[in-house]
C-alpha cells in the first residue's frame, strides 16, 4: 500500500494495489475509485482532502495506516466559524488584491464565505473612464 498527498491539488492518493490499466469511477464529488481489470479496488482518490475524507471504501485492515498518514500530512480544514484571520489574509492575497488591516478586519467580521462571495460578485459601475484608458493606452 502507498499513500501520497498532493498539497498543490489537495488530493490524497491511497494505492491499495498497483493500478494496471485501472478505470476510475466518480463516487461523489470528493472521491474517485480506480479498479483493475479483474475488478479489484486499486486506488481511492480523495479530492479536497483537507476538507475531510470518507473512508468507507478503505479496507478495515489499512484504515489505521491511512488515518495516521492523514493526521501527519493533510492540513486540517479551516476553523468552523469561517473567521480565521490567516485564512482570510491568504484568500485576499490569492485573489490578487491583498488587504489593508482595516479591509482584513472587515473580512473577518463578514466571514470567509461572505468574503468569497463579495470578491466574486461585481458591484457598482466597474467601467474604466475613457480618459484613463487613453492616458495609458494611446
Amino acid at each position: 500500500m502507498e499513500i501520497r498527498y498532493y498539497p498543490d491539488t489537495d488530493i490524497l492518493w491511497v494505492e491499495l494495489e498497483s493500478p494496471r490499466n485501472s478505470r476510475g469511477r466518480l463516487v461523489d464529488d470528493a472521491r474517485i475509485l480506480r479498479f483493475n481489470p479483474d475488478g479489484a479496488l486499486a486506488v481511492v482518490e480523495f479530492l479536497y482532502a483537507s476538507d475531510g475524507v470518507d473512508l468507507a471504501e478503505i479496507p478495515d485492515a489499512v484504515k489505521p495506516d491511512v488515518l495516521d498518514y492523514i493526521r501527519q500530512n493533510v492540513p486540517a480544514p479551516p476553523s468552523g466559524n469561517g473567521n480565521d484571520v490567516e485564512l482570510l489574509a491568504h484568500l485576499l492575497r490569492r485573489a490578487g488584491f491583498g488587504a489593508t488591516r482595516s479591509e482584513l478586519a472587515a473580512a473577518v467580521e463578514r466571514g470567509y464565505w461572505a468574503t468569497v462571495e463579495e470578491l466574486l460578485t461585481a458591484s457598482g459601475d466597474q467601467r474604466i473612464s475613457d480618459y484613463l484608458v487613453r492616458r495609458f493606452h494611446p
